[in-house]
């Protein structure tokens, strides 16, 4: 059986003239479950904040691949853990059916 896996993201500016953004990338269906009372739920969010106080083109252009780039190396990482957790599974029926 099959999970599907579900990466999303929001980006919150708390006003007008806000120079940091706010980014909150979501994962639903985690595959690992967390020891943390507060993360039990079907989704795990991660927040981080990207700086925009120089307000330029240059620092905006460098400030979105920051944010690309993080985007793609946590859904890398959430790669090899949905792996990972895929082979802990695989590991603990064949334990069971030997």
């Amino acid at each position: 059986c099959c999970t599907l896996l579900s990466l999303s993201c929001t980006i919150r500016l708390n006003n007008k003239a806000a120079r940091t953004w706010f980014v909150e990338f979501v994962f639903c269906n985690c595959p690992v479950p967390s020891a943390c009372p507060k993360e039990q739920g079907p989704c795990r969010a991660l927040h981080y904040a990207y700086d925009f106080s120089a307000g330029t083109q240059k620092q905006m252009s460098e400030m979105v691949d920051e944010m690309l780039n993080d985007w793609c190396i946590i859904g890398h990482l959430y790669k090899v853990v949905l792996h990972n957790s895929f082979l802990v599974q695989i590991n603990f029926l064949c334990g069971i059916l030997v």
